[in-house]
């Protein structure tokens, strides 16, 4: 070899160090786990119950991980892993909405493995697990609410068909996270399966994903064929903390269900030691995988006081003396009443039974269409149906009590919010003390628009 080859030779080699060394990384994948709380709970004899899922950074569900992998803070102070169960082996079981697409495209090989797949999850659940089945095509239909009875699940899917000529997509999932936040247990899945895209559904995308993001209830989308409005599925999966399969054939439907409840089976149940007297404190989980950690907290309140012991029952009343005493309440009543009605106007009377021409109409979100009519005095505005005369119970950014509408002294109606959350527009105009109420006058509430009608 001359001299000048081998020059060659280590000029080339050099050269190809430096661009090695000049060339970008590749991206790594984040493999670093991702833990969620499912529920935190106060136990027996001084006892915590945290229910959670852990999951890698594909968003798959971790199994197989042991008291080594984790560790866990109360207030700061590190807490011995008493247990380490499954959910399922803990006492905790799953609620599970089906959701199945009954549009006509699903006709046939698509309706049928859909039907096929839906049974061998089915025939996963444990024995105090729930499942919900609805169908959605042209609207939303329920077909089973939350049961732990597979047999009717499995006739109401055996009279599946799939003939409806539209798909609302948004509806379904808009629905099924509804009926997911009423299940009667902590653990709760929806699970939806489309082979088409959103046609003309009452709610939008944007609705959708403000109520995945509120409900913490993982979704677990399926896109069967080559159709389906996958980008959409894949982005409800991934806020909802749930996973996107695809079906591109029938025969991998199956597949993907056995997939799906594979990864809700995984969920845990650990059990640590509160601080002293079952006092509230600060729970903080860490979780060690791969070489990589994680940690989460959560505030857990205090542990339920035990009843004091009842007093001493007082004796008993004589049944004479309790008959004389309602006697005189009803004789007391009744010349209450009649001495009432003597005083009444006419004029009063009459005005009593003039219908109300007051009212609030829903015209967007998820209650639209419902009318409220306002009489004289106060009208709240908010989801809980004991307190509230206007109640939207189906809008997930409404508050509890989230506004009042007040008829005062001048015969004015005055609207003014209740310290909520996602505040009170009145014409688009976000209001921080009462407002007079006009005319066609609109309200906007969360998701929700209000009109107010006076016809006077």
């Amino acid at each position: 070899m001359t001299d000048r080859t081998a020059t060659r030779i280590i000029s080339r080699a050099c050269l190809g160090f430096v661009l090695l060394a000049v060339q970008p990384a590749l991206p790594v994948a984040d493999d670093s786990p991702e833990i969620r709380f499912i529920e935190v709970v106060p136990g027996p004899g001084g006892e915590g119950h945290a229910l959670l899922s852990v999951s890698d950074g594909a968003g798959r569900r971790l199994s197989g991980l042991s008291t080594a992998n984790f560790t866990v803070r109360a207030d700061g102070s590190l807490a011995a892993v008493l247990r380490l169960v499954k959910a399922a082996q803990g006492g905790r079981p799953l609620s599970i909405v089906l959701a199945v697409d009954v549009s006509g495209s699903m006709k046939g090989a698509g309706i049928e493995g859909a039907r096929q797949g839906a049974i061998a999850l089915l025939d996963r659940l444990g024995k105090q697990d729930l499942c919900a089945l609805i169908a959605f095509g042209s609207g939303v239909r329920e077909l089973a609410d939350f049961t732990d009875d597979r047999e009717r699940i499995r006739s109401a899917l055996a009279k599946l068909t799939a003939s409806d000529p539209r798909t609302h997509l948004y509806a379904a999932l808009f629905d099924a996270l509804d009926r997911a936040g009423r299940a009667p247990t902590s653990r709760v899945a929806v699970v939806l399966l489309t082979d088409g895209r959103d046609e003309g559904s009452p709610v939008g995308l944007q609705d959708v994903l403000t109520k995945a993001t509120l409900r913490e209830t993982p979704v677990f989308t399926l896109a069967y064929g080559r159709n389906a409005d996958e980008p959409v599925l894949e982005r409800v999966a991934a806020v909802s903390k749930g996973a996107f399969f695809r079906a591109p054939e029938p025969g991998r439907i199956v597949e993907a269900y056995l997939g799906i409840i594979e990864r809700l089976q995984q969920d845990y149940l650990l059990v640590y030691p509160t601080p002293a007297g079952g006092r509230a404190h600060r729970l903080t989980v860490e979780v060690e995988y791969r070489g990589r950690r994680t940690q989460a907290s959560i505030n857990v309140r205090a542990a339920a006081e035990k009843p004091s012991e009842a007093p001493p029952p007082k004796p008993a009343i004589p049944w004479k003396v309790m008959l004389i005493i309602a006697v005189v309440v009803l004789v007391a009543a009744a010349a209450t009443f009649w001495l009432w009605r003597r005083r009444q106007e006419p004029a009063q009377i009459a005005e009593t039974l003039v219908p109300p021409r007051v009212w609030l109409e829903v015209v967007r979100g998820a209650d639209a269409g419902q009318r409220f009519l306002l009489l004289p005095g106060d009208a709240i505005i908010g989801r809980e149906p004991r307190r509230c005369h206007v109640v939207l119970k189906n809008d997930p950014m409404i508050g509890r009590e989230h506004a009042r509408v007040r008829h005062n002294e001048q015969g004015q109606y005055v609207i003014e919010d209740l310290r909520s959350r996602h505040g009170t527009s009145v014409n688009d105009v976000r209001i921080a003390e009462p407002v007079t109420l006009q005319a066609n006058d609109r309200i906007q509430l969360g998701l929700s628009e209000l009109l107010f009608i006076d016809q006077r």
